[in-house]
């Protein structure tokens, strides 16, 4: 690690002793570290538990001014082994949005260098943390048996482990870990990550493993049975090592069981496919497009807006409630509010009240001034 990783590792660890920290054990959908034959090396964490502990914008959590540090641990490394992704905003750093739902991102596209190990971190409120980096962190010459990894920002903590029962893969230079469960720790701790033991609990004298079992089904070879084993497939479900932490499109649409990204921001090397419901609008940018969600149903959801009863989209107040691409494409979500209006500066429009609506707050207004109620010119 630099000295400028380590300096920052040291200040998180002293914050931390000085603020208790909330530690918050999550489900995880993967954990992949890699190191090839060259001695290139790859680290894929995902999870999309949406209880996930995330950093108030703007707060002493927040990474822009706190970063992120990544802890592994292992059977064999019960001490752990640090990652950082240090404090600073710009590019290559920290960004974030306030847009529902509110995200904090980390770039670097230099990576492994002086900064960060890490290429990629985005967490996205309630929904998906998403690390992309180019260090495994422990060694994986030898099988580990068990992984633990600790997301920590500020005096937050987010921890899972991936043991008995969720590794698929644990040899010539590759860990693999699928679908951990929040319930296979107690706590955050070095022990916990580090344990190769399943948690137990007793009933009635009747002791029960917290893992789940599993049981194999033999299907024919499509996109949707779980693995990649067709020449037309990059993906198919959790089997997606292809797409570097990206998702993958489900059956049944333009995207199936192909590497996709559901927003704007770097692929590293994997082609942007967006992963758009069939009812979105592709918006395109000189160099990116984006899907902007009309309808909210099946593996898909609203990124823009609110998802309303009858399974459509639209934005509240103070939200994106349109987006426009170069090239003259452009598409929009309305506004929930029927007094609202969308204000359309390039290349988003926020939905807003407009002079002489009734107002509580600056935000809700065009104009950015709410005086004696209501929305000034």
């Amino acid at each position: 690690m630099s000295r400028t990783g380590l300096a920052l590792l040291l200040s998180i660890t002293a914050g931390l002793s000085a603020a208790a920290a909330v530690e918050q054990p999550i489900a995880a959908k993967k954990l992949m570290l890699r190191r090839s034959s060259s001695g290139k090396e790859k680290l894929t964490f995902a999870s999309k538990d949406p209880s996930f502990l995330f950093p108030a914008l703007g707060s002493a959590d927040d990474p822009g001014t706190a970063g992120a540090v990544v802890e592994l641990f292992a059977p064999s490394m019960p001490g752990g082994v640090a990652l950082a992704a240090p404090a600073g905003v710009g590019n290559p750093g920290w960004s974030s949005r306030a847009s529902a739902p509110p995200r904090v991102q980390f770039k670097n596209g230099d990576a492994p260098d002086a900064l960060s190990s890490f290429r990629a971190v985005q967490l996205r409120a309630g929904r998906t943390i998403k690390l992309n980096g180019k260090q495994t962190g422990l060694p994986v010459a030898a099988p580990l048996l068990s992984v633990g990894i600790r997301i920590t920002t500020g005096s937050l903590v987010n921890c899972a482990r991936f043991g008995p029962g969720t590794v698929t893969k644990d040899a010539n230079g590759t860990f693999v870990g699928r679908n951990s469960l929040a319930s296979a720790l107690i706590d955050c701790s070095d022990e916990s990550l580090a344990s190769l033991s399943t948690i137990t609990t007793t009933t009635d004298g009747i002791t029960s493993s917290s893992l789940p079992t599993t049981t194999s089904t033999t299907l024919a070879a499509t996109c949707g049975d779980g693995v990649v084993n067709q020449s037309s497939e990059q993906c198919d479900g959790a089997d997606d090592d292809f797409c570097e932490g990206l998702d993958c499109g489900p059956p049944g649409h333009s995207t199936a069981c192909q590497c996709c990204i559901d927003d704007i921001g770097p692929t590293f090397g994997v082609p942007e496919i967006p992963c758009c419901d069939p009812l979105a609008t592709e918006v395109f940018f000189p160099s990116v497009k984006q899907c902007v969600t009309t309808h909210c149903g099946g593996a898909f959801d609203c990124d823009l807006g609110s998802c309303q009863s009858d399974g459509s989209c639209c934005a509240a107040v103070g939200g994106t409630c349109a987006i426009a691409g170069g090239g003259g494409s452009s598409a929009g979500v309305a506004c929930c509010d029927a007094a609202a209006v969308c204000n359309f500066p390039f290349p988003s429009g926020t939905c807003c009240y407009p002079p002489g609506v009734g107002c509580t707050a600056d935000f809700q207004c065009c104009s950015g001034s709410c005086a004696a109620g209501t929305c000034a010119p």
